[in-house]
């Protein structure tokens, strides 16, 4: 790996949504569309408004035609072909490097697996004999439509042995639910939409047995794929409860519990009767900072050469630049496979914001609307 390869702090991984960002100015809007946005810290939806509309096709000139490698990577640039995705900052513009060498972006579609509803299992039937089919079926469906990956929570069984039959594979991603494995063995967790729920809002990471967890839990989940150069990377958790009230939740908890106990400490080491927004914003980025340390050197234990891709934020959390600076720490400990925080309808102030405190790129994933698309594009010019 060369010094810039080494220098490369982090990568950008596109999860579930397409982003298109054309290396030309934003074309004039042809449409309009009505929508709201979801304010923050408020939580409330704005009044309805007005927004311009741009799309592909309203893009001139039409960009040009590139010449692909077998992973979707740029043919007419070439870097390190290190066998694994890396990241490698290039002038101005972070770029994933496929295992060719080549600058790669990656478009992928989250839970590319069989669906068991009755409905679903219908359709199965009508249009494949076996998973196998199906997913050779898919991968092809997927590839002529431009996507290059799947996201999490795919099939990576039938994936991988889909992409080992053909020439041109499809990357991948696993989420590995260290924090919610962690859980379901301690207990105290529950079931919220689209993630594990905790006692008081408050993950266990100061419980004392949770780093030995997390080093044997990871090593048999990552092992196997520790070769895989169509593997991009790993997300440890998914949406964990990183709020700046966690303080008052630690402390709303049984005076026995470790993490009651870290709070305790750290209110007495602040020489503070209540939390103020200053103790509660330092304490967040002590509790993220101890989390991303743990399960970032379980992984790179476990497998190191892929990408560590972050545990994937939303809402109100990607307002908090608490979050952003742990990121920074537990990348440079191995700069080379750097974090990639799964931003939720980012905005351009936004955008700038999070590059600023650590100077990284973020992923984009799940809902993305025309607006957002605009000022990534615009951003990353």
């Amino acid at each position: 790996m060369s010094g810039a390869s080494r220098a490369a702090e982090v990568a950008l991984l596109v999860i579930g949504a397409v982003i298109f960002a054309a290396a030309v100015d934003p074309p004039t809007a042809k449409h309009e569309i009505a929508a709201r946005k979801m304010l923050y810290p408020q939580r409330e939806y704005s009044e309805w408004q007005t927004y311009p509309v741009r799309t592909v096709h309203d893009i001139q000139p039409k960009p040009k035609a590139v010449a692909l490698d077998r992973f979707g990577g740029r043919r007419d640039k070439s870097y390190t072909a290190s066998g694994f995705y890396y990241a490698r900052k290039i002038q101005d513009r972070w770029w994933l490097i496929d295992p060719a060498g080549h600058p790669y972006l990656n478009a992928g579609l989250a839970a590319v697996a069989l669906a068991h509803s009755p409905a679903s299992s219908k359709a199965f039937a009508r249009a494949s004999k076996t998973p196998d089919e199906w997913m050779k079926k898919t991968r092809k469906l997927l590839l002529v439509n431009g996507f290059n990956g799947a996201g999490a929570w795919s099939d990576v069984g039938l994936l991988r042995a889909s992409s080992a039959r053909s020439a041109q594979p499809l990357a991948y991603t696993i989420n590995l639910d260290v924090m919610s494995a962690y859980g379901a063995k301690r207990g105290g967790t529950y079931d919220v939409p689209g993630h594990k729920g905790y006692p008081e809002n408050t993950i266990f990471v100061f419980d004392p047995s949770f780093e030995n967890f997390a080093d044997q839990y990871v090593a048999p989940l990552a092992g196997p794929y520790r070769d895989d150069p169509n593997l991009i990377g790993y997300f440890s958790d998914n949406e964990l409860p990183f709020t700046r009230d966690n303080l008052d939740g630690f402390l709303r908890l049984p005076a026995s519990d470790p993490g009651r106990q870290a709070a305790d400490r750290w209110m007495q080491g602040h020489h503070a009767a209540v939390p103020t927004d200053n103790v509660r914003s330092e304490f967040l980025e002590f509790e993220t900072d101890l989390y991303f340390r743990i399960v970032s050197s379980a992984i790179r234990k476990a497998d190191p050469n892929h990408m560590y891709l972050g545990s994937r934020f939303h809402g109100q959390a990607l307002h908090d630049p608490e979050l952003f600076r742990p990121h920074a720490e537990a990348s440079n400990k191995d700069s080379n496979k750097g974090i990639v925080d799964r931003s939720y309808k980012p905005y351009g102030p936004l955008l700038a914001r999070m590059r600023d405190l650590n100077r990284k790129m973020y992923g984009i994933s799940d809902a993305i609307d025309s607006a957002d698309v605009q000022a990534i594009t615009r951003d990353r010019q």
